[in-house]
């Protein structure tokens, strides 16, 4: 586990929602080194997880219906 914070312990809420990796989806990768490169899915996302622009997307539209009511 690479995250050690005791949600307890923080006066916060702790999300963690099932994402994809690098891997798990198309697109391309880029750095500092001025290249580069597309990639391909190497394997479809297990379970319930979705890409960080689908999460990100649900998140925006129920907030934005939240807030016309």
């Amino acid at each position: 586990e690479s995250n050690d914070v005791d949600p307890a312990s923080i006066q916060t809420e702790v999300f963690r929602l099932p994402s994809t990796c690098f891997a798990e989806e198309d697109g391309s990768i880029a750095n500092s080194g001025r290249w580069l490169q597309w990639h391909w899915k190497g394997q479809d996302a297990p379970g319930e997880a979705r890409n960080d622009g689908e999460i990100l997307a649900g998140i925006y539209h129920r907030l934005r219906d939240m807030y016309r009511t």
